[in-house]
């Protein structure tokens, strides 16, 4: 017998005990009134309340599609469902509860919940499922009928039906499987051999999602994506726990409790985030609940350190309930930390995996430099032609961006088959999936080879700095002989740029750094770019016969995102034949070019 078996047996003998997904009645009872105190428990618990109170004037949901999704109206439907019924846990007020059961009421009598696309089924099968958990005692018995066989029809019989997403390799495993674990322990009572099997087929298939974080915990679709399925496993670990007594080895997959670290280092000074592929940049009042589990799982309170101001700022600003999120923001009520500890991190970090990263900063604070490269393959979940990209921020400001996603749904309803990742696939037509709108290279215009990969080679602390080394030869195989790209921190907080290559005579090799800052020449080899007040230069350091080009970055079509105020500079070379190198550097208030080393001698 495996030891799932042995969890699954246990699953039958364990009664029901509601409340119990997320914490037992005690703590629940613990959290009541403690909205009305002044510490920052109290402040968060507060805020909820408030948004609880607001929420009364919104209408019921409605089986409202955006093209292919329901996605936005489950998203919602959780963040109503927890604010609402966690303002209850904490007020006793029962018309917060009656609200909530309104919300779920109307969403259990929606046709489906759009199994064709079923992240939209795991989200609205955990508003209901950890809503029927909370209101535990506020619930009639038809309320608790209704909810439960809308969790049983609407997600867990579709849930058993086969689909990629069982074993895939992303973040579909992680929240679908999720949700559904969630429904079944919910419905345990009265579906038993439903609950059972949903469970045992998570047990056996999570383990397919969960080897992204491997080995070091980079997630391969970036952070915005870390959140969104880390999430989802992390109240996974903790309803099975509660109810087996174990998460059956959720928790200790490989690279992912480390994965934490991803997510501090790629957090960079400014407070925005290292967005490669689909990512976003997230902004000032981004929080990231999850991470405050780990904190807590782990007793790392310096985890969440950088995490305090932007929660400060969110509790401190107006109350606004449209929308889905912050949806899980409810969660850290049980995760706060009180424990401020500085950040004590290393100041440069890499990781392998699918979609290998490396990240140095001159220190951790908002003032500092900081620069972020990016290896791996186009061929990842939510993937770009972003090999070798490099994000850049000093003085408080990003200064080489990269653009993330563009918006699903108008690609989708313009006909574009953006989920067609093949070599030649129409994902690759897009603007912002192109190595072109990256900060990186392109050879004569075209795209990376999107099976490829691109390592990391080498990674340390040099007499020049900090650095990260790629070789990027396979990304550009037919194109360039060779391909490196080192980035370097030096001391006086100045980042390098450097590409060494080879190519066959009659192609143009092009260096191109996306920005959002205003650009001003100052000579052929010296920009200046100035943005809040601050501004650094740019300056090309070999070859000397070169020259900056600056141009925008628009798409062709109107269905893509545009980017009104981006500037695209950009450094192009002939070949030769023989190894050529293009140096470019980044330095505040100085406008000499730095030193040409040879990435071998860094």
């Amino acid at each position: 017998m495996s030891c799932h078996d042995d969890l699954l047996a246990a699953l039958t003998v364990r009664p029901v005990v509601r409340p119990g997904l997320l914490c037992d009645a005690a703590t629940l009872h613990g959290l009541r009134g403690r909205h009305l105190g002044h510490d920052r428990r109290a402040r968060l618990a507060a805020r909820i309340v408030a948004e609880a109170e607001a929420m009364a004037a919104l209408p019921l949901p409605t089986r409202a599609m955006e093209g292919i999704r329901l996605l936005d109206v489950s998203r919602c439907v959780v963040r109503r469902v927890l604010t609402l019924a966690w303002a209850w846990v904490l007020t006793g007020e029962h018309g917060h509860g009656r609200l909530a059961v309104g919300i779920m009421r109307a969403a259990a009598g929606f046709d489906d919940w759009n199994p064709s696309h079923f992240l939209d089924v795991a989200e609205m099968a955990t508003a209901l499922a950890l809503g029927l958990d909370l209101l535990h005692g506020q619930l009639a018995a038809d309320d608790v009928a209704v909810i439960q066989t809308a969790l049983i029809e609407h997600a867990l019989r579709p849930g058993l039906e086969d689909a990629w997403w069982v074993r895939g390799h992303n973040n579909w495993n992680q929240v679908c499987h999720g949700g559904l674990v969630l429904a079944a322990l919910a419905v345990r009572d009265c579906a038993p051999d439903l609950a059972q099997a949903t469970i045992a087929q998570a047990l056996a298939c999570t383990s397919s999602g969960l080897a992204a974080y491997a080995p070091d915990g980079v997630y391969p679709e970036g952070p915005v994506y870390w959140e969104y399925g880390t999430t989802y496993t992390v109240l996974t670990s903790i309803a099975l726990a509660a109810a087996l007594g174990t998460d059956g080895g959720l928790s200790a997959a490989p690279g992912f409790a480390a994965s934490a670290d991803f997510m501090v280092q790629a957090q960079a000074p400014s407070g925005l985030l290292f967005n490669f592929s689909d990512g976003g940049r997230g902004d000032a009042t981004s929080v990231n609940p999850p991470l405050f589990w780990f904190a807590q799982q782990y007793r790392r309170p310096e985890l969440v350190s950088r995490q305090m101001a932007p929660l400060d700022r969110l509790l401190a600003g107006p109350v606004q309930v449209a929308g889905r999120d912050p949806r899980f923001l409810p969660l850290l009520l049980l995760w706060l930390t009180d424990d401020e500890r500085p950040v004590d991190l290393p100041r440069s970090w890499q990781g392998d995996g699918v979609n290998p990263v490396a990240m140095h900063r001159s220190a951790w604070h908002q003032q500092a430099s900081w620069v972020g490269i990016k290896g791996g393959s186009p061929s990842a979940p939510h993937g770009h032609m972003d090999a070798g990209a490099v994000i850049v921020e000093m003085a408080g400001q990003r200064w080489i961006e990269d653009l993330g996603a563009d918006d699903y749904h108008s690609l989708e309803q313009a006909g574009i088959h953006i989920w067609d990742g093949a070599p030649g696939g129409q994902r690759w037509s897009v603007l912002r999936h192109h190595n072109r709108a990256h900060a990186t290279l392109t050879v004569d215009d075209q795209g990376q080879v999107v099976t490829a990969r691109a390592a990391i080679v080498r990674h340390g602390d040099g007499k020049g700095g900090r650095f990260t080394i790629l070789d990027l030869s396979a990304i550009y195989a037919g194109q360039l002989d060779q391909a490196r790209r080192g980035v370097r921190l030096e001391p006086d907080g100045r980042v390098i740029i450097r590409d060494e290559f080879c190519a066959p005579v009659g192609h143009t090799i092009t260096a191109g750094l996306p920005t959002m800052a205003t650009v001003m020449a100052v000579d052929a080899r010296c920009l200046r770019l100035c943005q809040q007040g601050v501004e650094v230069c740019l300056h090309i350091d070999e070859p000397v016969e070169a020259a900056w080009q600056v141009g925008d970055l628009q798409p062709a079509r109107s269905c893509e995102q545009a980017n009104d105020g981006l500037s695209r500079c950009v450094v192009s070379l002939p070949s030769t034949g023989e190894r050529q190198a293009i140096q470019v550097s980044i330095q505040v208030a100085q406008t000499e070019p730095s030193r040409c080393v040879p990435l071998d001698a860094w």
